[in-house]
């Protein structure tokens, strides 16, 4: 019986090549004679999992790693050949809170770290503790190029009078993402007026639409 012949493999490329120091990004190596794939190692580690897609592709799950640079080793019967994956920290959010709150309306603060790379900051609110039928803005300074213990905002508006909301933030790079609980706030209900008369005590609600 005779060997498949095939041909010395190569990589062109791995897409991401970047990911989180926790492991779990899905990968896309691409090249040659990927045939007969008999391990993908990211270092000295093995592939979470790795899956022979086409002689050009295989799709492979990087494992938890340590910030910087690895060599991804493709191992096939003919040869091994290489490329490089950078592990790298997550953005992370450090605070966020909400302040200016109103019957209709509040504003939302967060302080992010971009662990060097451009990231996305998003609000999310709902009334419900799960974000079930969320909403979501984008911070005014976002995208964030790079910075740590950077300040973000976002005015919200449309909120129902007299209502709990749940809200957070989310932070997104390159690399992954996070995200951080502000709790909950309830936005104020119409004022009510107290009178006496007659010795006794009335109260009128004014009801404001």
């Amino acid at each position: 019986v005779s060997a498949t012949p095939y041909g010395v493999a190569t990589i062109s490329s791995i897409a991401p090549n970047i990911g989180s120091v926790a492991g779990g990004t899905v990968t896309t190596i691409t090249g040659t004679n990927c045939e007969g794939v008999t391990a993908v190692n990211f270092g000295a580690t093995p592939a979470t999992s790795f899956t022979y897609n086409s002689p050009t592709s295989i799709t492979a799950t990087a494992p938890a790693g340590s910030a910087g640079a690895v060599t991804v080793t493709v191992v096939t019967p003919r040869a091994s050949t290489i490329t490089t994956f950078t592990y790298a920290n997550p953005p992370t959010v450090a605070s966020v809170s909400a302040s200016g709150i109103t019957r209709t309306s509040a504003n939302f603060t967060a302080v992010v770290n971009t662990n060097s790379y451009s990231t996305a900051v998003t609000f999310e609110y709902s009334t419900s503790a799960v974000f079930s039928g969320s909403t979501t803005i984008s911070a005014v300074e976002s995208p964030i190029a790079t910075g740590s213990g950077v300040t973000v905002s976002a005015a919200i508006t449309g909120l129902v009078k007299g209502t709990t909301y749940y809200f957070r933030a989310i932070v997104v790079s390159a690399v992954g993402q996070n995200s951080a609980s502000g709790g909950s706030f309830s936005t104020m209900n119409d004022p009510a007026t107290r009178r006496w008369y007659n010795g006794v005590l009335f109260i009128a609600k004014l009801v404001v639409s």
